[in-house]
């Protein structure tokens, strides 16, 4: 029996080594499109790009999504037959926006492309599109702070679903070529918190998840030859990787006698669990299942809701998890498709303004006391931003087209 403990607590122990030491950072499955997207916290000053894993770092795993819902774990990634380099993305970014415009020859950008182009088929490249870097609505990381000649128009996203529609634009943007799968960081933005702190940087993690290689810019990465020349070598190299442990030839009973002391104590415990806790069960259920609902990795919407969100109903409702004054206005049906009727229970008139997900303005119009119809037959499916008032009366709902 003893034996067969300590066998198992070995086995434990050798898979933790392998993979995983330092926690998963996934969510079991994708969050609902009005699951609220954290605040940012405090990057560092300007442009410190130091943030993120460093060099010979051991990361966590974690599980992120696609527009379309299509799940990658990175575990599973780092065990297949291709190098893993993990690089996360900004649309507002100008270095990441630059690489993927053709028309645009500046030397990094050359560089990068040049080496995207000849390595598209020898690294497994995996794109985690994020934090903002300089969104149109001022709130930038403390280490990006906002450039005011940017040419976007993309808001931090508050919402799960602006981020979902913001990398669905950047996927579908006739004016750059952008082959490659890119996925949504979580709502709780671990993956850019955790890896990166930075809007276009690269690492290269080795199959027990070691970072290899780490860029704090892409584009400064290979437009050094050596860097680009070292991570190539690296790549090719990838097939001798070998999943490392701590003790790579085990010996199957790790304690030589599976009982060193065989007996010190006739019987140290003669009952298994004669009564340890004087209570068998001092508190009869602290948690009768101790996460009856949600997956240990997800907190659903429920959870995410502020007291203002659960003073105006319940989710299904969505009407937006409108702030802060939302009971002013109702608008439905959400998700729309042709046409959303909005109820104003204001005095006066208030200004209107419809954004998409990129923060395009698709609407501008005044709501009267009493009922509005909108027409939105021309909009395209997706998540877009209400913005009602201005100052410390404005409100934002959320609505979804979807037909």
């Amino acid at each position: 029996m003893m034996k067969n403990l300590y066998l198992t607590g070995w086995l434990l122990m050798s898979f933790a080594m392998a993979w995983g030491q330092v926690g998963d950072l996934g969510w079991a499955q994708q969050p609902v499109d009005l699951h609220h997207v954290d605040s940012l916290p405090d990057y560092g000053p300007y442009m410190d790009m130091s943030g993120g894993y460093a060099l010979g770092d051991t990361v966590a795993d974690f599980t992120v999504y696609d527009f379309d819902g299509n799940a990658l774990t990175l575990s599973e990634e780092l065990a297949g037959d291709k190098p893993v380099v993990l690089i996360s993305g900004s649309v507002s970014c100008i270095r990441f926006r630059d690489t993927y415009d053709m028309s645009n020859n500046a030397q990094e950008f050359f560089a990068t492309r040049s080496f995207f182009e000849e390595h598209a088929d020898d690294f497994n490249w995996i794109y985690i599109y994020g934090v903002e870097a300089h969104p149109t609505d001022g709130n930038c990381p403390s280490n990006c702070p906002p450039i005011p000649t940017t040419d976007t128009a993309v808001v931090q996203p508050s919402y799960y679903g602006e981020r979902r529609w913001a990398l669905n634009g950047w996927m579908n943007s006739p004016e750059h070529e952008f082959d490659y799968p890119m996925y949504a960081d979580n709502p709780d933005n671990a993956v850019y918190n955790t890896f990166f702190e930075r809007p276009f940087g690269l690492l290269a993690i080795d199959c027990n998840g070691v970072v290899s290689h780490r860029g704090e810019w892409v584009t400064s990465f290979f437009l050094d030859p050596a860097r680009a020349a070292d991570l190539a070598a690296w790549g090719e190299a990838w097939g001798d990787c070998e999943v490392e442990t701590e003790n790579p030839d085990p010996d199957p009973d790790p304690d030589p006698d599976p009982d060193p002391d065989p007996d010190p104590d006739p019987d140290p415990d003669p009952d298994p669990d004669p009564d340890p806790d004087p209570d068998p069960d001092p508190d009869p259920d602290p948690d009768p299942d101790p996460d009856p609902t949600p997956d240990p990795w997800y907190e659903g919407p429920e959870e995410a809701l502020t007291d203002e969100d659960e003073a105006n109903g319940p989710v299904e409702a969505v009407v937006g998890v409108n702030t802060p004054a939302a009971a002013s206005v109702l608008l439905y049906p959400n998700p729309a498709a042709d046409r959303v009727t909005f109820e104003w229970r204001g005095e006066e008139p208030t200004l209107s303004v419809l954004r998409d997900a990129q923060g395009r303005m698709c609407r501008q119009f005044l709501l009267a006391a009493g009922r509005t119809d909108v027409d939105v037959s021309d909009l395209a499916n997706g998540m877009y931003t209400l913005q009602l008032g201005e100052g410390h009366q404005r409100q934002r709902l959320q609505l979804m087209i979807c037909r």
